[in-house]
């Protein structure tokens, strides 16, 4: 390369490099927001107030009033810089500590900057000073954890968040170790990796908590009724001036660690049906969800396969998800849809969930054709069933060169109404030979073209068939991966909490029942409706049973926990093989 070309490369990637991050950062609107870490302060104590503005740089910063308190420190400027999913966000803030003048509720103004010629404006906030409890807590006040629910109703499938809140006065927490936790029978569980981790406070019984958000747990619930969660116990280690002792007095105080335990209350969460009324393209997604709809191409013809993949992203518990019930114009042949993707990830402190169907279509006939799919949810924010549409896509098919008119050679309509006009004329018999031959390379020519297609056809069956088998045992070896790892680790109630969510789960899927609709009645029509033989229903039900059965009394016994996975895994192969 001459120098003068790798000079303008390289300026054209020191350009690139330069507008890609501002780019990014100028596709979300700038947003101007005011927190406070607490909502009620005790008088005498103090609180803090900031000021941020995200994506965006802004001047001419100016702070509400703040007569009702008095101003310990500020403004002290915040700025900081993140990069996510090669997004990149920067923030830029204004922070306030404050200290209550007089008891009473007070309404913080709004705070205003000007970012590119426009003025953005806070909302207010409201505190409330409450007069301090007179007297010291007793020890067990001192410091204290607590578990807390986002809310204690839920559906089947729905997402709930669960607070681990550690509460402390005056105390400098050097260490926390979990001692004890929950194995959350009854819910599907995931740790929360990306949440507010910041201090806050609160008050309680009239003294005022510096409060700190030890875990986050998402929570779905897979059965109806009045769920437990068992309180979770914690090691803290505290750091604390203590006195010199007589026989070794000092000048100063010695500071050690103590270890101090500490354990939450257990807490209730009442699950509920579904309320009746589902749509008939209902897919069992319970939660806020969104659709996106991608297509392999627009345009296509007759001799091309179309791959339609459907992203169905929500805050729910996707493993309930069937496959959305997409009506495909009936020019196309439609295969079964798998699934290509399936990826959890924490955004805004929750976990959402990322499912990719994938269907094949092969089209039979030219033409422009509508697809539109839908998806049926139900959303536990306004407890009813919503449709979720990523709008209507045109596809255009052509006519491809594999499907022909059958068209008769030239001269064949006279040849065949005259046989003997041919000797007539006078045409030599070598020149007939001639054509006999070439008619009979055009057969042996059209043969082995139809051969081939015929073949492949079978060939094509085959695979799909295949793709099929392989596919359930996909899905069934990724549930049943998962007990595979409670089994190896002894965790026999998440272990049977699997192995029944991997067959009920599969059983769902086949027989296209919304896993909240399910129960022994329906379930053991549908498999008496199949080909399956008796002893093979009654070896998939036997195993339900017996995880049921582990799950309220108990079992723990490892022998019994092998047996039931290579039972589990062997019933799903069989089903399929018969089911296909």
């Amino acid at each position: 390369m001459r120098p003068g070309r790798w000079t303008l490369l390289s300026c054209i990637l020191v350009q690139l490099s330069l507008i890609m991050p501002a780019v990014a950062v100028a596709q979300d609107n700038p947003v101007f927001e005011a927190r406070s870490d607490a909502r009620q302060i005790v008088l005498g104590g103090f609180f803090e107030v900031v000021f941020t503005l995200k994506n965006g740089a802004g001047d001419n910063f100016q702070p509400p009033g703040f007569s009702d308190f008095q101003v310990i420190s500020g403004p002290n400027a915040i700025r900081s810089t993140s990069i996510l999913n090669g997004r990149v966000s920067r923030e830029m803030g204004f922070a306030y500590t404050l200290a209550p003048k007089r008891i009473g509720k007070f309404t913080i103004g709004s705070a205003t900057i000007r970012v590119d010629g426009q003025t953005l404006r806070t909302q207010p906030l409201r505190v409330e000073i409450v007069k301090a409890k007179k007297g010291k807590e007793k020890e067990g006040e001192q410091v204290f954890l607590r578990a807390e629910l986002n809310t204690e109703e839920a559906y089947p499938g729905q997402q709930i968040l669960l607070d681990y809140k550690l509460y402390f006065k005056d105390k400098n927490i050097e260490a926390s170790d979990i001692v004890l936790e929950s194995d959350y029978q009854g819910f599907f569980a995931r740790d929360i990796r990306r949440y507010d981790t910041r201090r806050s406070q609160e008050v309680i019984n009239g003294h005022q908590y510096t409060v700190l958000t030890i875990k986050r747990v998402a929570l779905f619930p897979q059965r109806i009724g009045q769920l437990s969660i068992d309180g979770m116990s914690m090691q803290l280690g505290i750091l604390e001036d203590v006195p010199p002792s007589n026989n070794f007095p000092s000048l100063f105080f010695n500071r050690q660690l103590i270890r101090v335990a500490v354990t939450s209350d257990p807490v209730t969460i009442s699950v509920k049906p579904l309320p009746d009324g589902a749509p008939d393209f209902f897919s069992g997604a319970v939660g806020e969800y969104e659709m996106t709809t991608s297509l392999s191409r627009t345009e296509l013809s007759t001799d091309d396969a179309l791959s339609v993949r459907l992203a169905v992203r929500g805050n729910g518990d996707n493993k309930r998800i069937q496959p959305p019930p997409v009506i495909f114009p009936k020019e196309f042949e439609v295969y079964e849809p798998k699934i290509v993707e399936e990826v959890a990830f924490d955004h805004d402190g929750q976990l959402m969930n990322e499912t990719v169907f994938e269907f094949l279509l092969l089209p039979r006939t030219a033409g422009t054709f509508s697809i539109a799919p839908k998806l049926g949810v139900f959303d536990p924010s306004t407890n009813k069933y919503a449709t979720v549409e990523d709008g209507t896509v045109e596809v255009t098919v052509t006519q491809g060169k594999g499907i022909r008119q059958p068209v008769e050679p030239d001269g064949f309509e006279a040849l065949k109404d005259d046989p003997a006009g041919v000797a007539n004329a006078g045409v030599p018999w070598t020149y007939i030979k001639g054509l006999l031959w070439i008619a009979l390379a055009a057969l042996l020519i059209a043969g082995a073209v139809w051969g081939r297609k015929y073949f492949r056809k079978l060939s094509e069956q085959r695979t799909t068939a295949e793709m099929h088998l392989e596919r359930a045992e996909k899905i069934a070896k990724s549930h049943l991966s998962t007990a595979h790892g409670h089994l190896q680790t002894g965790q026999s109630g998440a272990f049977y909490e699997e192995v029944s969510r991997a067959l009920l789960g599969y059983a769902c899927r086949k027989f296209n029942i919304p896993l909240a609709a399910l129960n022994r009645e329906n379930l053991q029509q549908k498999l008496q409706e199949t080909s399956l033989p008796p002893e093979q229903i009654a070896q998939f039900s036997q195993i339900v049973k017996t995880c049921d059965m582990a799950l309220y009394a108990g079992m723990d016994n490892a022998a019994k926990m092998e047996e039931t996975y290579n039972n589990a895994q062997a019933i799903l192969v069989q089903m399929e093989r018969v089911l296909k």
